[in-house]
């Protein structure tokens, strides 16, 4: 059964990932599912202009790139080519901007550990395989 609506955040969710979305879970390590060029309507000169939008695994929540975000992409996964930004995985976390209004920071992961043997691996990892990793428990 569907849990109900109980905010208006629910009935009406975003598109758009914001800083807000990661204060709580900052810095969030996420793996990059691609980066392609759209158009997007621009309601200061009020016409459409390429953007670059990235894609997050498994997250309903896409990156509107701007101009540090994406030379900190490049330098984080190593390539300006964001077209092979699949797969790397990100350091996500909240930060203000010069402007002074919150942002998003990214930077390169930090390297995993090596894993644990199987046997003593945590079976809660389970649990949250089908999560959300950007917007999980923003709006429960």
């Amino acid at each position: 059964m569907n849990k109900p609506f109980t905010t208006v955040s629910q009935v009406f969710p975003r598109e758009w990932l914001h800083a807000d979305d990661i204060r709580s879970r900052s810095p969030l390590t996420v793996a990059v599912e691609r980066a392609q060029i759209e158009d997007r309507f621009n309601p200061r000169s009020k016409r459409e202009e390429p953007n670059l939008i990235v894609y997050f695994h498994k997250a309903q929540r896409h990156l509107i790139c701007n101009k540090t975000q994406a030379f900190a992409l490049a330098e984080a996964t190593g390539t300006e080519i964001f077209a092979n930004w699949a797969g790397h995985m990100v350091q996500l976390s909240h930060g203000i901007a010069p402007n002074r209004k919150p942002t998003i920071v990214i930077s390169a992961a930090p390297v995993a550990p090596k894993p644990a043997p199987a046997d003593e691996q945590d079976d809660d990892d389970a649990d949250d395989a089908d999560m959300d990793p950007v917007t999980a428990g923003d709006f429960d």
